[in-house]
């Protein structure tokens, strides 16, 4: 089993799905855009305030590139507002899932893991079963248009996780 957080009860799974035009329509609406990254800047807010402090991504789509870019934007307010000793944010991708190229994952994620390729006898399911191990929490959006997120909020409900739509 794969281990990538210090305290599963502090960790949260972050999944979404933005289209490329509800992305481009949001873009193009400043109240909308300004909107959505507030509501998102208020769920960090409120879950570091609980004591939360790492972030997973499974993937790297339009909806990890607006969350993942938001906790970058917000750290040093997190931290600073809420004490804690770091706001970490990585993403473990499972080989199958597409990614968007540009802009590149590393600059806003502070580690990544491509445990397929350390291993490649690690499954779609064996990592997703892993990465809910380590977390308490998923924070989610827009699941109805992605089979992947209703799966993995399917097998979140069913191993109690709580859940946190966006």
């Amino acid at each position: 089993m794969l281990h990538l957080v210090e305290d599963s009860n502090k960790s949260v799974l972050c999944v979404g799905y933005i289209s490329r035009d509800k992305y481009d329509a949001m873009k193009s609406s400043p109240d909308r855009w300004h909107a959505y990254r507030q509501r998102l800047r208020s769920l960090f807010r409120g879950l570091t305030r609980e004591g939360f402090d790492t972030y997973l991504y499974p993937s790297w789509g339009l909806f990890d590139l607006v969350s993942a870019g938001v906790l970058r934007d917000t750290k040093a307010e997190l931290l600073r507002d809420f004490g804690g000793r770091y706001v970490y944010s990585m993403g473990v991708f499972e080989c199958s899932r597409p990614m968007l190229t540009t802009p590149p994952c590393t600059d806003y994620l502070d580690d990544i893991l491509l445990p397929q390729c350390d291993d490649v006898r690690l499954t779609r399911n064996v990592v997703f079963r892993d990465l809910l191990s380590n977390v308490s929490t998923v924070m989610y959006d827009n699941a109805e248009e992605d089979p992947f997120i209703q799966s993995v909020l399917d097998h979140a409900r069913q191993r109690g996780k709580r859940l946190l739509d966006i």
